[in-house]
Order: structure tokens, then C-alpha cells, then sequence
């Protein structure tokens, strides 16, 4: 069955990503409190398991689009029906969880079993979007299948990030982005944030209205500024109640300026010169 097509002037997700460590759980939780279906399969920090599943492996940059777009029907399916998927998606399914993979087998055994076993759940009657930091991987990939889609893209300082325990995304896909001489330091894990953060630009430039890029620091210092733009994206009414719900999710974390602890002469200079073009202090 064919869940794009046959609802392709119904799927208009609201899509969340960024680099791990971002901050994507806050947008996450906010989206939840405005009512919006983001899974049932999810961790703690609020990541829709089945994209995992579906998408977080080094081979889907490989991927013709007609397997995207099964992929992508898998997940819609899963997320937006009744209908169970059919044998031939579970063989596409059981598949992936051999990918080559950043947890174990059984964790994707797991919500490979959560996926199956969907349809026994009520569809969503209300607005849905996903949380996956990955997302902006395929960004390009889904926008072609999903014009409708809309896109958060969380960002916090490059330079702040470079030094985060959170390197997991920079570990899986490092050396497709930047080349075999990628290694696990704050040097290369800054030129990854400024090459994805580059790329983003460019996929997004004809999404328009579409894309919201959240300066996370901003979002957490300046929250009677900033949440009004995040509703107004997505077409919710700002009044003061729905301010103050989202507020109370804000918790600027003491990592914020964290750089100021270290050297940058570990650093490219066109790379601190990126992040500041970003309006992020260096």
C-alpha cells in the first residue's frame, strides 16, 4: 500500500533534528505539549525509535530514491494507520536491522517488534510530527517525497558542541562528511558541525516558510522572544497560556559558553568564522 500517494495532500509532518546534543529534546517536549502525535516508540530523549530504525544507518546515503520512498511508506504507515504492514515490508524491515549499526542487534530487534505490532494502536486524529536528530541527513530526500513537511532544525554553538560528550552522530557519519582522515576530537567534530550546518542551508533555501532554524541559546535565554516564532511556524495561537507551558520546559544548561574553557587554536579559523556567521559568539 502506498501511504504517500494515497495521502499526499494530507502528510504535512512537523520534523525535528540537528546535531546530537542540539537540544532537540526541548523542541520535542514542546511539540508534545501543543498536542502533537511524535510516536509511541520513543527514549528519553523523546527520539521516534522507528526513524531509527528506518534511517539511521551509513547505507541509507547509498539508497536510490524508490527505497527511500519505501522506507518513508513503512514509517507513515506505521505512524499514521491501522493497517499492518505487509510481509514484504517486514522482510525490508527485518533487513535493516542488520545495518551497519551504533547499538546492538537487539535493540533494533525490539523496535522492529514495536513497528510490526503498530497497527493495534489508534491512528492519530491530530497534528503528528517526529523527533530525530538524524533527520537532516535525508533532509533533501524526504522534502522531494513530502513537499508539505516542515523542518526544525535545532543549533547550538559549533563551538560548545565540539566539546560535548554527545559525538555519536559525529561518529557514524564523519567520515562520509569530511573523508578518511576523520577522527574523534573536537577539531573534526567542529569541521563536521560547520559541513552539516552548510549543507542544511542549502537543502533548506527552497523549503521558505517551511524551515525554522533555532538558535538553541537564544531559545533558552530569550524565551518570550523566541517561542512566539516557534508557534507562529506552526500556526498556533500565541497567547500568553501557550507561552507560559513552553517556558516552563527551558532550562538553560551550564554548558552554554563551555568553548570559553579551552583553546581554539585546535580549530580551523574559516571554521570559528562559520559559527560566527551563525550569530553565535566566539
Amino acid at each position: 500500500m502506498d501511504v504517500l500517494k494515497r495521502l499526499e495532500n494530507e502528510i504535512s509532518p512537523i520534523a525535528i533534528g540537528g546535531v546530537g546534543g542540539s537540544g532537540t529534546r526541548l523542541l520535542a517536549s514542546c511539540l508534545e505539549e501543543l498536542n502533537y502525535y511524535i510516536g509511541s516508540d520513543l527514549n528519553k530523549a523523546k527520539d521516534n525509535l522507528w526513524f531509527t530504525l528506518l534511517f539511521k544507518h551509513i547505507d541509507v546515503l547509498k539508497y536510490s530514491n524508490e527505497q527511500i520512498h519505501d522506507l518513508l511508506n513503512i514509517f507513515l504507515q506505521g505512524m499514521l494507520t491501522k493497517e499492518p504492514l505487509t510481509q514484504e515490508q517486514q522482510n525490508i524491515v527485518k533487513a535493516l536491522i542488520h545495518e551497519h549499526r551504533h547499538l546492538p542487534v537487539e535493540f533494533f530487534q525490539e523496535r522492529a517488534n514495536s513497528l510490526f505490532s503498530s497497527h493495534e494502536e489508534t491512528p492519530i486524529t491530530r497534528n503528528w510530527a517526529w523527533k530525530e536528530p538524524n533527520t537532516h541527513i535525508i533532509l533533501d530526500r524526504l522534502v522531494n517525497l513530502m513537499p508539505n513537511m516542515k523542518y526544525i532544525h535545532v543549533m547550538r554553538n559549533g563551538l560548545d558542541m565540539a566539546h560535548s560528550a554527545n559525538q555519536n552522530q559525529q561518529f557514524l557519519w564523519g567520515e562520509k562528511f569530511i573523508g578518511k582522515n576523520f577522527k574523534q576530537t573536537p577539531h573534526y567534530s567542529l569541521k563536521y558541525w560547520c559541513i552539516v550546518h552548510k549543507r542544511l542551508l542549502e537543502i533548506t533555501k527552497s523549503m521558505g516558510s517551511n524551515f525554522l532554524l533555532i538558535n538553541y541559546d537564544n531559545f533558552c535565554i530569550n524565551p518570550g522572544t523566541e517561542i512566539p516564532k516557534l508557534l507562529d511556524f506552526l500556526n498556533v495561537p500565541i497567547k500568553e497560556r501557550n507561552i507560559d507551558k513552553l517556558k516552563s520546559f527551558i532550562k538553560p544548561p551550564v554548558s552554554i559558553g563551555r568553548y570559553k574553557q579551552f583553546s581554539k587554536t585546535i580549530f580551523d579559523q574559516e571554521d570559528i568564522d562559520f559559527v560566527e556567521t551563525l550569530g553565535f559568539n566566539t
